[in-house]
């Protein structure tokens, strides 16, 4: 259950493209949302200043906190917010830590973000606010690519499900996003719309038969094999869904309808985009129509590691119009907690 929201705002128009939909959610769940800015100015830029003149210093960050909250409390007053309960709230620190400090504080189950960082070089040497959040949050974070959102379905969307598509890898990592996708879901739709999940599975090869046609006997047998494999896997979790054995909020909303389909491709990310937004199936049988979000999980990496090799989370994230949820499971939270201070070093 969405009861508490976190969003983020960095005093940029582009960061407040997250608010629409943020409003959505808390308007169905009656719960409240938490608007946080965080101020860094005076540590970041006049570091010169702290030791010999201290008292500049803090009166350079009490003016930046006093303007940032008045800042929140205007966002907060004025619509799409209108008439929900908000909180505002205005930090000095670092980003990164401070988010996730605060969404603990306020013991917030979702984070709300826009996308808007940087690309290619500059991307890799300094990563975006959203993917930060994502790689450390211990709790679902959903980014909006600037511009994009979720608009509020018409009553003929209304009348079609509104869905979410979960890829699968075959690991036990990628099923720790059902619940939070029950959940989100359940918070989107309108009250007479129906919700489904649509589970994808890619398998390396081409997506079309005629070139597939020119690849060796061995590498056609070996995508038959796998493509045969990934039917097997979806038809056998969506059942495990539909009776409740894993994630049993899925099966208890009668509302949710769970479908799958196999993609062809020999990248990944392009894969899960395509299917996400054209609503290919594997074989070109045809189009589920598509869907409105895309949900994943993702165990990561740290690091400079991490900013060499990436990750197909990240890629989807860049690549797609769509908004992503990104879930992170428990073990690969832990696992990384260490390297929250070595990545804001780094990054900044």
């Amino acid at each position: 259950m969405l009861k508490t929201i976190l969003v983020p705002l960095d005093g940029e128009d582009r960061a407040e493209y997250v608010l629409p939909l943020t409003a959505r959610l808390i308007h169905n769940t009656r719960g409240k949302l938490v608007l946080l800015r965080v101020v860094k100015t005076a540590t970041d830029y006049w570091p010169a200043i702290t030791t010999p003149y201290p008292s500049m210093m803090q009166a350079v960050v009490s003016g930046e906190l006093e303007e940032a909250t008045a800042y929140l409390e205007r966002v907060g007053a004025e619509a799409p917010l209108t008439g929900l309960e908000v909180i505002t709230t205005a930090r000095h620190g670092v980003p990164t830590p401070v988010i996730l400090a605060t969404a603990t504080e306020y013991s917030a189950d979702l984070i709300v973000m826009c996308s808007h960082g940087h690309t290619g070089m500059a991307h890799m040497i300094m990563g975006s606010g959203a993917e930060k959040i994502a790689r450390y949050s211990t709790i679902p974070v959903l980014i909006v690519r600037e511009k994009e959102g979720l608009p509020e379905a018409s009553p003929t969307e209304i009348s079609q499900p509104l869905r979410v598509l979960v890829p699968l890898d075959g690991s036990t990592h990628a099923q720790a996003v059902f619940e939070p996708v029950a959940d989100l879901l359940t918070a989107l739709a309108s009250p007479t719309q129906k919700a489904a999940i649509h589970l994808v599975r890619v398998v390396e090869g081409q997506r079309q038969a005629a070139t597939l046609m020119e690849e060796s006997k061995d590498e056609m047998q070996r995508a038959a094999r796998g493509l045969s494999k990934a039917k097997r896997h979806l038809s056998w979790m969506t059942e495990l869904i539909r009776e409740g054995t894993i994630a049993p909020a899925i099966s208890s909303k009668q509302q949710i309808v769970v479908t799958w389909s196999v993609a062809l491709d020999t990248d990944v990310a392009r894969a899960i985009v395509r299917t996400a937004e054209a609503g290919e199936d594997a074989e070109g049988a045809g189009v589920f129509g598509g869907c409105e979000l895309i949900a994943m999980s993702t165990h990561g990496r740290s690091g400079l590691h991490h900013l060499a090799i990436g990750s197909v989370t990240e890629r989807v994230l860049h690549a797609t119009k769509r908004p992503l949820l990104i879930i992170r499971p428990a073990f690969a939270t832990n696992r990384q907690q260490s390297f929250l201070e070595e990545d804001e070093s780094v990054l900044g």
